[in-house]
C-alpha cells in the first residue's frame, strides 16, 4: 500500500497530527509484537519522514523486552545476574544492565538505589 505522494507539511498537517500520533501511544500497548513489526515495516516504506511514528512502535517494542527481561531478571541467580552485566557492558545495553544491577541491589538490602542518571529530585516549596 503506497499512500499518495503529498509534501511532509501537507501529511504532518492532516494525518500526522497530535491527536493520530497521541491515539497511537494508547493503542500500541494492545497491539501483538507481530503486528507492531508489520506496522514499522509498512511505515518505514510509506512515511520516512515521520520518525515520531516510527520512535511510538519501536519504543513499545524496546519497552516490552526491558519488561521481559526484568521479570527473567527476578529469577535469576546473583551469579547469573553478574554474568548479564558483563553481557550487556557496552552502552547499548544501559537499560539492561540497569536492571541487573538494581535486581543485585535489591537483594543486597540496600536502603535507596543508586541514580546515575546525574539529576538529582528535589522537593518543591
Amino acid at each position: 500500500m503506497n499512500l499518495p505522494r503529498q509534501a511532509p507539511e501537507e501529511l504532518r498537517e492532516f494525518y500526522i497530527t497530535p491527536v493520530y500520533l497521541q491515539i497511537l501511544r494508547d493503542r500500541v500497548s494492545e497491539w501483538t509484537a507481530e503486528f507492531i513489526q508489520n506496522q514499522l515495516q509498512l511505515f518505514r516504506g510509506t512515511i520516512p519522514d515521520y520518525p515520531e511514528v516510527l520512535e511510538i512502535l519501536e519504543g513499545e517494542l524496546y519497552r516490552r523486552q526491558l519488561n521481559q527481561f526484568h521479570r527473567q531478571a527476578r529469577r535469576l541467580t546473583r551469579e547469573q545476574l553478574l554474568a548479564v552485566q558483563k553481557k550487556y557492558a557496552h552502552e547499548q545495553y544501559a537499560d539492561f544492565r540497569e536492571i541487573a544491577r538494581t535486581e543485585l541491589e535489591i537483594r543486597a538490602g540496600v536502603n535507596r538505589l543508586k541514580d546515575d542518571s546525574g539529576t538529582h529530585a528535589t522537593v518543591a516549596d
